[in-house]
């Protein structure tokens, strides 16, 4: 079966052992992985493009910065990069410390081709997973961004479920006031549905906003149901 990937991202090789790294990118271009290779994570963080990068394997005794350190700073700065280790030796602490940091393999040299190629499918799908979610969190920020204060204080009011009229109440201002609000919202955040709407608060992490209202306000102050009721009764 061909397990060659259609769109192959890139794969970065860090190691310093020069035979090693070309042995390896060799077999990654063979499999369809477009491949890069360095011998050290200072020349790697100075050339990398995170934008294109699957998955890092490391060699885990790097000079200099070494694998750990270097996993850590992807980590930090690139979330959607996995990493994967290579050692001559394999070290149980070290192993432990890097499938702990989130490390998707930790591997001994010579490795097996097919533990690497396996390895680097998943890292692929995880990686475009990661990207969408990103990409789709960084359009819903932006929209955020555009709505007015105003509008920033009822969508999570709206998003928990708080009526309009209950809203208004809370804030000191009409109900009609707040549709107005409510439809600006759903209108920059290109919702389509209340449903959509709470889940972009969701996504967003909003906080939950709502007071409780006053008893002597809710008795004093009908809702728009109890004033059906009363036009009913007349």
């Amino acid at each position: 079966m061909d397990t060659k990937v259609d769109q192959p991202g890139e794969v970065v090789i860090v190691d310093s052992d020069v035979s090693t790294r070309e042995s390896l990118m060799d077999t990654l271009h063979a499999e369809g992985f477009l491949v890069r290779g360095f011998g050290s994570a200072e020349e790697f963080l100075k050339f990398a493009d995170e934008k294109r990068v699957i998955c890092v394997i490391l060699e885990a005794y790097l000079p200099g910065l070494d694998g750990l350190q270097l996993q850590q700073l992807i980590k930090a700065k690139w979330p959607a990069v996995s990493v994967m280790f290579v050692a001559e030796v394999a070290n149980i602490p070290m192993s432990v410390r890097a499938m702990k940091g989130g490390a998707i393999e930790f591997l001994t040299k010579p490795c097996q081709k097919d533990c690497v190629v396996s390895a680097l499918h998943s890292a692929a799908e995880r990686c475009k997973r990661t990207r969408l979610i990103e990409a789709e969190l960084y359009l819903l920020r932006d929209r955020y961004a555009r709505l007015t204060p105003r509008e920033r204080v009822i969508f999570p009011l709206v998003a928990a479920g708080v009526a309009n009229w209950k809203v208004g109440l809370q804030l000191g201002i009409s109900e009609m006031t707040v549709k107005v609000h409510r439809g600006n919202v759903m209108r920059k955040m290109n919702a389509e549905s209340l449903a959509a709407l709470i889940l972009m608060g969701f996504k967003l992490q909003l906080p939950i906003r709502t007071r409780s209202v006053p008893q002597a306000a809710q008795s004093s102050t009908p809702s728009p149901s109890s004033n059906r009721s009363c036009a009913a009764s007349v």
